[in-house]
């Protein structure tokens, strides 16, 4: 009994090995498959944890990524990468600038899907900034008495 405990500790603890790469001046540590840390020297400037078992973290490749969207989970379609360190690649916005970014998506959907939110993250390989694009949509099966602004 103590053996095969053993061996399950071993399997699960190598299935999600921490695995860290290094993009322009940016640390990226991808801890499992929900779950990524990105840092500027010993700066925290990013991260993903997602515990919800509805909640999926995907690599962007680019700024407009495409997929489709069934009963609140993502099919990628283009543009998204399951997220693995060696999926995660820099890329320029548009062909004017210099800067190069890294992109995590994020899609977080409640458990009955009628709720969601889905988040681009832009983050400069250089300094550690980010941008956020959000959509969100809520499903109100029998409205609401409040004002909805």
């Amino acid at each position: 009994m103590k053996h095969l405990l053993l061996i399950l500790i071993f399997v699960s603890s190598s299935i999600f090995a921490q695995s860290t790469v290094n993009i322009g001046n940016l640390s990226v540590t991808v801890i499992d498959r929900n779950q990524v840390e990105v840092y500027l020297a010993e700066d925290h400037k990013f991260s993903v944890d997602c515990w919800n078992i509805r909640c999926q973290v995907f690599v962007a490749t680019t700024k407009d990524p495409e997929y489709s969207l069934s009963d609140g989970t993502i099919t990628p379609i283009s543009g998204l990468l399951p997220l693995k360190i060696e999926n995660i690649q820099s890329f320029k916005t548009n062909d004017y600038y210099e800067d190069t970014y890294i992109a995590f998506f994020v899609s977080n959907a409640s458990a009955s899907s009628t709720s969601l939110r889905q988040s681009l993250f832009l983050i400069n390989t250089k300094d550690g900034s980010y941008s956020r694009f959000t959509e969100e949509y809520d499903w109100m099966r029998y409205g609401s008495p409040d004002a909805v602004n």
